[in-house]
């Protein structure tokens, strides 16, 4: 990798310019090229082979107010077509008007003489190119709120030296996060840049497979600098080519897997990855305190869920805290990304009071009953996550893996907040969560679930679930098929996988259809088993 750092070269047909500063890696670029490739170079056309693996239902758009916005918002398309359909009014799946807007809004009117208040009038215009940079809305002021991708992504904006067109590498996991938070905050969006350097090819298909789609920053005529942002969707392991849409047509493009350097075109720079998953905050159906010298009170309507030794001064007494949520508001086929625990302590008697969240299988409790003496004791004796608390905060504990096998359970998550068994009975330090009964204007406690839902089927033929160096559909697959269907083999991994037609017949959704399918593809011409839903 080159070990200078340089201003970005931009989304414009024109010539390129490097300010250099010593000592520091190559700084966020973007293209000199412009809704038409540049003559010359090479188009990455190639036949389809089996082995070429690509996500279906990543849709291609065409440039748009510069190439970084438009390969951003081809992930955005993808994603409002993967259930998180909040992301673009109406269908995504072609360049309509509202996902030029998603893209970068010019009101359907692209002329710096219209009176609209949009990204291109506030930014694009005025129209420049280098070495002449014309001042917009960014440095004069009076622009509109960010409401697009090329927003967000500081597309144009004279203020970070972009001419029409340009962006930064840097910018861009905020153009897709800054998006999908504005129009749709109950989804949970990341986005991570990595260079080539610490990006390997087994990572990317990693992504691919997982039907997650990526964000190139590439070098498409051989120069040493980056000129354009493409759309990875696909590999081909068998020559290790990348596949992309490149913002200049529909189609799918392959090049060689390598770092930009002089000499080599389409040589990869850096890649943005993505991820969505959908928010839910979930409360607590029963909370509750016990405390051990008054072994058989109930605490269930109180405001505190108490946690250490209560009061300070006397006897020493243990108090733990139980919580139990129903994860029933999650839809079927829910995959748990992510939870975590949060609880507000209103009060402490410092200096401060480790507190742990223990998984509790059994959830044959309520809060209106529970005692020191019949509460349940089966809790994990080990804390799934352990936080040191001395002030009145919002605390979150990482509960994951416990949600996770309530979920595949009963579907009811159960907890003990519990000071470490060293410390109980040891000091007289503790604490008060709010608790579900605690009043309005208190923290109340709750449960915060990253989710998504998942298809197995990922390559809709692969009925072995593995993908061989001749790609995901090959002979073997047909042996898998032929054994399952006839000599009481093994079921495929994915059964919407092993539906090679994709239509769910009398016999079920794998039948001998499937079977006659497959051999027409491999060995007769036939078409492609239909992409996964």
């Amino acid at each position: 990798m080159n070990t200078f750092k340089s201003f970005s070269l931009f989304c414009m047909l024109g010539t390129a310019i490097l300010i250099l500063v010593a000592a520091e890696p190559v700084s966020a670029q973007q293209s000199t090229t412009g809704p038409v490739p540049p003559p010359g170079i090479d188009r990455g056309i190639r036949p389809p082979t089996r082995a070429q693996v690509t996500i279906p239902g990543v849709p291609a758009y065409l440039w748009h107010h510069g190439c970084g916005p438009t390969a951003v918002g081809m992930v955005v398309g993808y994603w409002d077509g993967k259930g998180y359909s909040d992301l673009v009014p109406g269908d995504a799946t072609t360049q309509t008007a509202a996902v030029d807007a998603t893209i970068a809004d010019d009101s359907g009117n692209p002329n710096c003489a219209a009176p609209d208040g949009d990204h291109y009038q506030d930014y694009s215009c005025p129209i420049d190119s280098w070495p002449t940079l014309l001042m917009d809305r960014s440095q004069t002021g009076g622009a509109h709120a960010s409401d697009c991708v090329a927003d967000f992504f500081e597309t144009s904006w004279s203020s970070r030296n972009n001419y029409y067109g340009w962006s930064w590498f840097s910018d861009v996991p905020v153009s897709f996060t800054g998006y999908v938070n504005l129009v749709a905050p109950q989804y949970s969006a990341t986005a991570t840049n990595k260079y080539f350097a610490g990006f390997s090819w087994a990572e990317y298909k990693a992504e691919i497979d997982a039907g997650r789609p990526v964000v190139f920053l590439v070098d498409t005529d051989g120069d040493g600098d980056t000129d354009h942002f493409v759309t990875g969707i696909g590999y081909d392991n068998a020559t290790m080519k990348y596949g992309i849409h490149d913002t200049w047509d529909t189609g799918t493009h392959w090049y060689l897997w390598r770092q930009i350097q002089a000499g080599d075109p389409w040589g990869i720079y850096g890649v943005t990855l993505f991820s969505i998953t959908f928010q839910t905050d979930i409360p607590p159906i029963d909370d509750a305190c016990v405390v051990d010298t008054d072994p058989n009170a109930n605490y269930g309507t109180t405001g505190s869920l108490v946690v250490g030794h209560y009061p300070y001064t006397g006897p020493v007494n243990i108090h733990r805290s139980y919580l139990k949520f129903d994860l029933g508001t999650l839809p079927s086929g829910a995959v748990i990304n992510t939870a975590e625990l949060y609880l507000y302590n209103s009060w402490l008697f410092y200096p401060a009071v480790n507190v742990g969240a223990h998984y509790l299988s059994s959830d044959s409790w309520s809060e209106g009953s529970i005692t020191w003496n019949n509460a349940p004791t089966g809790f994990n004796s080990v804390a799934t996550d352990l936080k040191t608390i001395s002030m009145c905060v919002w605390t979150s504990w990482d509960v994951t893996p416990d949600v996770q096998a309530a979920l595949a359970g009963d579907g009811v998550y159960s907890v003990v907040m519990k000071e470490p068994t060293a410390d109980e009975g040891q000091d007289a330090n503790n604490l008060g969560f709010d608790s579900k009964e605690a009043g309005v204007g208190h923290g109340h406690p709750y449960l915060r679930i990253l989710w998504y839902t998942a298809s197995c089927c990922q390559n809709r033929g692969n009925a072995d679930g593995i993908i061989g160096v001749g790609g995901p559909v090959d002979v073997s697959d047909l042996t898998y098929l032929v054994k399952y269907l006839f000599k009481s083999g093994p079921p495929p991994p994915c059964e919407e996988e092993g539906n090679v037609d994709g239509i769910v017949g009398v016999g079920g959704p794998i039948d001998v259809s499937d079977l006659t399918y497959l051999v027409k593809y491999l060995f007769q011409s036939g078409p492609a088993p239909p992409p996964c839903p």
